[in-house]
């Protein structure tokens, strides 16, 4: 990201006005992964950064299952009470908009815990896991969907890297990670290139012609050089070194 007054929510909030499930990830793999989970009615699920609902709506309208979906957001929290009620669903979801630092999380609480993109919530991938493996009843599952860089990549991309502040693992670190929680990787699905593709033309697509619509907008300018800081350094490097996959968990012990 370039140095800008318009903050992460404030861009994003228009990035993501075309997504369902604001991750590089299909319905027909979510809907997979509950299968793995052995959902069923009344299992008890915690979404952290649920967004727009869609990972839960799946959840409640397959198996019947209950969650609980946490996000700061008011404008995913709306749009994802809209989704449910819209579905006749509501009844299977607590809805609550809050930063997750301020929710008590209960050990031995849910059957499957999800963080899909969101581990710098809890300071990254390492702490989600130990965090979230604790609210896990016996059998249940952890969920999280995590960027993944190669053993080496350029200098220049990780010098970009490191200016976001983003730390990204290795597969190899992520699964040393997993392995010392006493925890065991049951299912992983890398993002194909299409879903990659779709992801991020979304975003693009949706912040043009916002631009496009808002000509007079006070972060025109802004938003504009983030798109295409952004454009230029996925075509230059991400399509290249960055992949994107969903992890299964659960405890081994």
């Amino acid at each position: 990201m370039l140095d800008s007054t318009l903050s992460y929510d404030e861009y994003y909030s228009i990035a993501y006005a075309e997504h369902t499930i604001m991750n590089p990830l299909t319905l027909p793999t979510v809907r997979e992964i509950g299968r793995r989970c052995g959902l069923k009615a009344g299992s008890r699920i915690v979404d952290i950064g649920s967004g727009k609902g869609y990972v839960c709506h799946e959840y409640a309208k397959e198996f019947e299952a209950h969650s609980v979906q946490i996000d700061k957001s008011p404008q995913w929290i709306a749009e994802a009470t809209r989704l449910f009620a819209d579905a006749g669903l509501l009844d299977y979801t607590e809805l609550i908009e809050d930063d997750v630092k301020n929710i008590d999380l209960k050990p031995a609480e849910f059957d499957l815990a999800i963080c899909l993109g969101n581990t710098p919530i809890f300071g990254g991938f390492e702490r989600t896991v130990t965090r979230l493996l604790n609210t896990l009843r016996p059998g249940g599952h952890l969920l999280i969907g995590e960027a993944i860089v190669p053993e080496e990549v350029p200098a220049a991309y990780n010098e970009y890297l490191d200016e976001l502040e983003w730390r990204i693992h290795t597969g190899r670190e992520l699964f040393t990670i997993v392995e010392e929680n006493e925890a065991e990787i049951v299912y992983f699905r890398r993002s194909t290139d299409q879903e990659w593709d779709d992801y991020l033309s979304l975003q693009w697509h949706s912040l043009l012609n916002f631009l496009r619509d808002n000509p007079d907008h006070p972060h025109y300018e802004e938003i504009l050089d983030w798109l295409k800081d952004e454009q230029e350094q996925h075509l230059r490097f991400g399509i290249h070194y960055l992949d994107w996959g969903v992890f299964l968990i659960r405890s081994a012990v």
